[in-house]
């Protein structure tokens, strides 16, 4: 995880597209934000 927060900084977590990528997976694979929030990370 921290080559994810190294790479977009603090700021990144903190924009509204990162909110809205994380509703979409939720959605998509019904999971927990969390779960969400993980695959989100790894994959930016």
């Amino acid at each position: 995880m921290s080559e994810v927060s190294t790479s977009f900084g603090s700021n990144f977590s903190s924009q509204p597209i990162y909110n809205e990528m994380i509703k979409k997976m939720m959605e998509k694979y019904d999971c927990d934000y969390q779960t969400a929030r993980e695959f989100v990370d790894s994959n930016t």
